[in-house]
């Protein structure tokens, strides 16, 4: 059994050095400097046209993240994510990388749950 190789790029020239070298999949992020944000409609439109016309149109995985700090959400920025998660797939990605915590630290499994459920808009 071989491990997916999923690199971490907030950039073009990382999806390409990625594509490049044999990753199975990148995680697209804005501000790695701070943890990783969401980065911008635009970055996520070319990174997904760069992968597809390598021939790896789910090659970019999106990382959703409204804010700097943990990864405890109040309900407006759940909605915030929900919103951003539902416009990626017309921007070309493949996926989408979350991470949500309860206030003690744990997996919110719930809201998890509800952000992979989101219904998403089809290009």
């Amino acid at each position: 059994m071989s491990l997916a190789v999923e690199i971490a790029v907030q950039d073009l020239e990382g999806v390409r050095i990625a594509l490049g070298e044999g990753a199975d999949r990148v995680e697209l992020c804005g501000a790695l400097g701070v943890g990783g944000l969401t980065p911008s409609p635009g970055m996520i439109e070319l990174a997904a046209a760069l992968a597809a016309e390598s021939g790896r149109p789910d090659f970019v995985n999106v990382l959703v993240r409204p804010r700097a700090g943990g990864f405890v959400y109040s309900g407006e920025e759940i909605e915030v994510v929900l919103r951003d998660i539902r416009q990626l797939r017309e921007l070309g990605a493949g996926g989408v990388v979350v991470g949500v915590l309860d206030d003690r630290g744990r997996v919110d499994g719930e809201t998890t749950a509800a952000l992979r459920d989101a219904p998403v808009r089809c290009r």
